[in-house]
């Protein structure tokens, strides 16, 4: 956008720009918006919810980071490590795979 606001009487910029609304259009119709994300450690607010919804001691729950938001066929797709406490009370850490998808956890699967 910054090339049409730059070049307004480009033609080629203005169909470009034309063209990827349409199709970020069509992709947040079918996925859902992008998830939000915490400023101070990148993790998806829905992800944490869904983790400590799950964990056997919400409270211990930690996230050692998130991978950036992609986008595939079936939501937005991030990994992220997570620390918690097993049974036992010793923390684990687990590295997840989250599906997102009009900001509800649709899968997530641990990758270690």
């Amino acid at each position: 956008m910054l090339l049409q606001k730059l070049f307004p009487l480009n033609e080629k910029y203005n169909k470009k720009v034309t063209y990827y609304t349409k199709k970020v259009a069509e992709l947040e119709k079918k996925i859902g918006k992008q998830p939000v994300v915490s400023p101070w450690d990148g993790v998806p607010y829905i992800a944490e919810r869904y983790i400590k919804s799950i964990a056997k001691d919400p409270d211990s729950v930690k996230f050692d980071g998130c991978s950036d938001l992609r986008f595939s066929n079936n939501g937005w797709v991030t990994s992220c490590k997570v620390r918690a406490k097993n049974s036992f009370g010793g923390y684990v850490l687990n590295i997840y795979t989250f599906t997102i998808s009009h900001n509800r956890v649709i899968d997530a699967k641990i990758i270690n």
